[in-house]
């Protein structure tokens, strides 16, 4: 019963992140060639997006990091009809507590949260995406 619980809950979670550079995943092979040189020759930010434990990355933002890390958040966010009120969950990377604040206003702009949960990334997610890596987790409505 716990576990069929589990599992529905499973497909109505959300995991994205921003990363300031492409760099750290190229040099561990997760990305090619071609988007590494984009995204160091455009100042391109890219977006990963876990789904079924894979990794991938599903666009790139532009600007500086802050101006990026806004416009993720408006993408994530503007359809308020599709997001879970019940909790946020985000980690981050080595971000001073002056962005932290940052991200939580912006955040609550859109959407009014039960709970926001802010959390320092594992060890192991930090050497593999950097500083200034943060990603956001939530829940999906059930209708969508």
């Amino acid at each position: 019963e716990i576990c069929d619980a589990l599992m529905r809950m499973k497909e109505k979670v959300r995991t994205s992140f921003v990363m300031p550079t492409s760099r750290i995943f190229y040099e561990r092979g997760y990305t090619g060639r071609f988007v590494n040189e984009m995204c160091e020759r455009f100042c391109l930010h890219p977006v990963l997006h876990m789904d079924q434990s894979e990794l991938c990355v599903c666009g790139c933002l532009n600007g500086n990091l802050e101006r990026a890390w806004k416009r993720y958040i408006h993408i994530l966010f503007w359809n308020k009809k599709r997001v879970n009120t019940t909790i946020v969950y985000i980690t981050h990377v080595g971000l001073s507590v002056r962005q932290l604040q940052m991200i939580r206003s912006e955040i609550c702009k859109y959407v009014k949260f039960e709970k926001l949960i802010i959390e320092d990334a594992s060890v192991s997610d930090g050497c593999n995406c950097g500083i200034g890596t943060f990603g956001i987790s939530f829940l999906r409505k059930s209708e969508w």
